[in-house]
């Protein structure tokens, strides 16, 4: 049986996850960091709580797995790099960082700049996670039954869940919404004032 790993989102910029351009990409998040075991057919799903409770940000079924190394240069995933000067979409992009001489650079990026950053996000080559099926909400994350609030991690990522019944309760569930993306991230427009002075507001939906 396929595993389901969940964990929280603190920010909803567009960098991780990384709805756009018609695939859901996972490279600088939590379960990237901790190198998350996922493979295809797994599924991983990132909520936030809010005064109203748990809200589903996004799930994704993972159907490419890559290294960071590799995902730098997947030609598929060349959409994914970061457009100083594009549109709000291409600015959010994930795929900066590529490895070099024995070094890993960091290329221009709206999000995760600087060493502290870099150190974190290329530790051990981490895993990306990629994939066309996904449910992404957004600003719009939805309320999720309390029959499913077991399944959230607190704190880094779960996925030894005690009912696998649950589980599959909780895909089914997923599966009752249309895949894609439904709605701009929470966060899309809170940058800091330096990241907006070099790369000017980002609209609102």
């Amino acid at each position: 049986m396929s595993k389901l790993y969940t964990y929280i989102v603190t920010e909803d910029t567009g960098l991780a996850p990384n709805p756009f351009f018609q695939w859901c990409t996972l490279a600088l998040a939590t379960p990237n960091h901790m190198h998350a075991r996922a493979y295809s057919g797994d599924w991983i799903a990132g909520f936030f709580h809010s005064e109203k409770g748990y809200r589903l940000l996004f799930a994704m079924e993972v159907q490419i797995r890559l290294s960071l190394r590799e995902y730098f240069l997947h030609p598929d995933f060349q959409c994914k790099k970061p457009v100083p000067d594009g549109t709000d979409e291409q600015k959010c992009g994930d795929n900066f960082y590529s490895f070099d001489n024995g070094a890993w650079l960091q290329h221009e990026s709206l999000y995760h700049r600087g060493n502290a950053h870099r150190k974190k996000d290329t530790r051990h080559n981490p895993p990306v996670f990629a994939s066309r099926k996904y449910w992404y909400f957004g600003k719009n994350a939805v309320e999720i039954p309390a029959e499913f609030e077991e399944l959230i991690a607190r704190q880094g990522i779960q996925v030894n869940h005690a009912s696998p019944e649950k589980v599959s309760a909780f895909r089914a569930w997923v599966n009752g919404y249309k895949n894609g993306m439904h709605a701009y991230p929470r966060d899309f427009a809170e940058t800091s004032s330096d990241a907006l002075s070099i790369f000017g507001k980002l609209r609102q939906k």
